[in-house]
């Protein structure tokens, strides 16, 4: 849509759809949108950008799916902000070049195509070269006993995530272990971050029970044996559960968990299992640490 010294305007009560990734231009200055109504992208996982100037007097933008992007500030004081999630990686977003003002607008999320967020599932619902002020009212959705939303405003971003009581930040790091590792549940935001800087990120470090602080920390074998038994070695943790794997080639066949060495705890320290069967062909193990 192009708008050529013209305006459009939605009027209080009325719903102007965008049902696909195409974008609202101008070819002048005086092509502007002014919204009192709702103005919401229900179509389209791609871009819809908004280059015409685009008005907001206390009316509603939303974005259900794909990213709505405007050009100019957006000024949502006083008016509300719709998004839907529909999985881990399908939500709307709202994105403006310039400015975004909060101050006193309300914040409405929903869900579609039968989602249910898990704990650790994060959204960046609205960014913008710089959000100022906050929500004064939010209606999320209902999640599960003993989850629950956690709303942060992150300079520029806003981003939603479910947590747990377990997981009060939604890192996917417990809590517990966040404090007794790093003193703080602050200080590493799971995902990609690696505080000791070796080959696995902290929320890898997790899931063996491992260190973050400490690069020679982390799970691998440290020792093989093959004498009349096959012998792998490495450090556990009482907290996980180990089990070993093997097969006779890396190329054909598939990996089957060797005979006596299904999931169990570990031994917390130095650690070994063993394949007391050793095939001809081969062999080579792998071995396998979780949560319990």
């Amino acid at each position: 849509i192009y708008l050529l010294r013209t305006a459009l305007y939605n009027s209080t009560g009325s719903v102007y759809r965008l049902a696909s990734d195409g974008d609202i231009l101008r070819n002048s200055s005086y092509g502007y949108f002014r919204n009192q109504g709702s103005f919401l992208k229900t179509g389209g996982n791609g871009i819809t950008d908004i280059k015409a100037l685009f008005e907001n007097q206390e009316g509603t933008v939303g974005a259900e799916r794909g990213l709505l992007r405007f050009a100019e500030s957006l000024e949502m004081t006083n008016g509300v902000i719709e998004i839907s999630l529909g999985g881990a990686t399908d939500a709307g977003r709202i994105q403006s070049y310039k400015d975004v003002m909060l101050a006193g607008a309300t914040l409405t999320v929903s869900l579609r195509d039968g989602y249910v967020p898990v704990t650790g599932d994060s959204f960046v619902l609205l960014s913008g070269s710089t959000v100022t002020g906050e929500f004064a009212a939010t209606n999320l959705p209902t999640l599960a006993a003993g989850k629950f939303w956690n709303l942060i405003y992150d300079n520029n971003v806003l981003r939603l995530t479910a947590a747990s009581t377990e997981d009060t930040d939604g890192d996917l790091l417990l809590d517990s272990w966040e404090i007794d590792k790093f003193g703080d549940i602050t200080i590493s935001n799971g995902g990609d971050d690696n505080h000791d800087s070796d080959v696995h990120t902290d929320y890898q470090e997790y899931l063996a029970d491992t260190d973050p602080t400490n690069s020679a920390s982390y799970f691998c074998v440290t020792a093989v044996s093959n004498s009349s038994a096959a012998t792998v070695y490495f450090n556990s943790s009482s907290n996980r559960f180990y089990s070993m794997d093997g097969r006779t080639s890396l190329v054909v066949g598939v990996w089957q968990e060797v005979s006596g060495n299904g999931a169990r705890v570990g031994i917390g320290g130095a650690d070994s299992m063993q394949d007391t069967n050793v095939p001809a062909e081969g062999p080579y193990y792998r071995l396998k640490v979780a949560r319990p």
